[in-house]
């Protein structure tokens, strides 16, 4: 076999190969696609499920902002208890 022969079909293989990947990579994003959707339906269902009542947009922020604070608090403690130790 001719060296242009075996370089085009080396050339050939590659292009199969990244083919081949893109592809892999497409089924492994649809796969995680539809898992997400799965998760999605199921917390929907899950959520018109559940027997309490409803949470207003204020009690919601309010809620939210509690959290918020809270994470917010245990961050600068955290980032002062390295600059301390640092």
């Amino acid at each position: 076999m001719s060296t242009l022969v075996c370089a085009l079909q080396a050339l050939d293989d590659a292009e199969n190969w990244a083919r081949l990947l893109k592809v892999v990579e497409a089924m492994k994003l649809k796969d995680a696609d539809a898992q997400y959707a799965a998760f999605l339906r199921e917390s929907v269902l899950e959520a018109r499920a559940d027997p309490s009542p409803d949470l207003s947009s204020a009690a919601a922020k309010e809620y939210m902002d509690a959290i918020k604070a809270t994470q917010w608090e245990r961050l600068y403690a955290a980032l002062r208890g390295k600059a301390s130790n640092g």
